[in-house]
């Protein structure tokens, strides 16, 4: 082990970690670092187990790629935008990433980290997260507390979503349903795509069969046609549930699932249809 290596120096400060059991922790928080290539020798500490950069106004994850052993990120309190440059910390197990400026997590920037066990992502404006994070890695514990995504997911055994409050998230509820992704159509209508499925769901209880099975979809639907049909259904609902929007095999029946959960738009178009 090179000693020497040890220590950072930050506006010509040093700044050092100890070498122990653990490898060492360094704590290089509330020193109003604005960009991580400030931190002078940072890159060389490749024995580091831990880093601590919260409360600083860091905007981009930058200058780690050599820390190939760290197992703990805390860039709590800081101002990032977006989650990158941690593909080749391969070790990590937990990154904390509280109150900083996330708005969308692609989940393939993490896809890369197979120890990755908690991940904090609270109090931020997060209002996406793609790519099915939660699917490939089902034990992942992630906190999204003061989100408009929102929810505590731990091994994601307990089926805990609030899709009212996203657009489109991607789940996997360990156990229960094998759930991908889920799309608010309106007050009433969300479509749930599942491995092989696409449900239409009104006030959460699913509607008929799978929309695979009437409409020209693939035994296993994918992203793609999912966002089509996604697309679809928005605009059959956006111009007062017009008949002609979609086959009436749907159209019709769903029309009277809608008028008994108390959509007054529907009754108005089966009333329109049968006139």
């Amino acid at each position: 082990m090179n000693l020497s290596n040890s220590n950072v120096i930050f506006r010509g400060k040093k700044y050092s970690f100890p070498y122990g059991e653990a490898h060492g922790e360094l704590i290089l928080n509330g020193l109003d670092i604005k960009d991580i290539y400030e931190i002078e020798g940072l890159n060389k500490l490749e024995y580091l187990r831990k880093l601590d950069l919260s409360d600083n106004h860091i905007s981009e994850i930058k200058g780690l790629e050599n820390l190939k052993n760290l197992e703990v990120l805390n860039l709590s309190r800081n101002d990032i935008r977006e989650i990158r440059g941690l593909e080749n910390l391969r070790n990590l197990k937990e990154i904390r990433l509280s109150h900083n400026k996330l708005v969308e997590i692609d989940s393939k920037d993490l896809m890369n980290l197979e120890y990755l066990e908690y991940l904090f992502l609270d109090h931020n404006n997060i209002r996406k997260i793609t790519h099915a994070l939660f699917l490939y890695k089902p034990t992942l514990g992630a906190i999204l507390d003061g989100n408009p995504v929102f929810g505590t997911y731990t091994n994601l055994g307990d089926r805990m979503y609030d899709y009212y409050k996203a657009e489109l998230m991607e789940l996997k509820f360990m156990g229960i349903e094998d759930i991908i992704e889920v799309y608010k159509i309106n007050e009433y209508i969300t479509l749930e795509l599942e491995i092989d499925e696409i449900w239409i769901c009104v006030n959460d209880k699913r509607f008929s069969d799978p929309i695979n099975d009437v409409m020209t979809i693939s035994n296993a639907p994918n992203k793609s046609e999912f966002e089509t049909i996604c697309s679809v259904i928005k605009e059959w609902a956006s111009n007062n549930y017009n008949i002609n929007l979609l086959p009436e095999g749907i159209a019709v029946p769903l029309l009277k699932r809608l008028i008994h959960a108390g959509d007054p738009i529907a009754k108005q178009a089966l009333k329109d249809k049968k006139e």
